[in-house]
């Protein structure tokens, strides 16, 4: 059967949203979508208590928060601890990506394996999100 001219160029798009609807029907896609919007959630509170802090915001009287200075050593801390934050998340979606690996070739000890550091490095990058967020909340009143 001979194809139309749409259907030859741009049957992709519909191809592409085929496979898109087979993926949102499957656990997994669900729960990495949820750990991408909590971890998300978390960040942007960060970041909007971070923007209370910031000088130039203050200054330009920008931001309605009364928020002390931080010295040296509380920004090495937010600053590390930040990136050791942005770490841990790569570790936890690398674990998730593996534990799916193992679950489709169906290496169920190794799945188990990657699932248990999946949850053991997002328990600690939850502990270091919270963390941030304390220590960022404690120096605005």
């Amino acid at each position: 059967m001979k194809q139309g001219w749409f259907k030859r160029n741009f049957g992709w798009i519909a191809d592409d949203f085929h496979r898109m609807a087979v993926q949102l029907r499957k656990p997994d896609t669900w729960i990495l979508i949820g750990m991408v919007v909590f971890f998300g959630v978390i960040g942007y509170y960060a970041f909007q208590l971070a923007l209370r802090m910031d000088f130039m915001m203050r200054l330009r009287h920008m931001t309605s928060a009364a928020c002390r200075e931080i010295g040296n050593s509380t920004t090495a801390i937010l600053f590390f601890g930040t990136f050791f934050f942005g770490l841990t998340l790569v570790m936890v979606f690398g674990e998730f990506a593996r534990y799916q690996d193992y679950k489709e070739r169906r290496v169920h000890a190794y799945a188990r394996s990657a699932a248990l550091q999946c949850a053991g490095w997002g328990g600690f990058a939850l502990i270091m999100g919270i963390g941030i967020m304390w220590l960022l909340e404690s120096q605005c009143v």
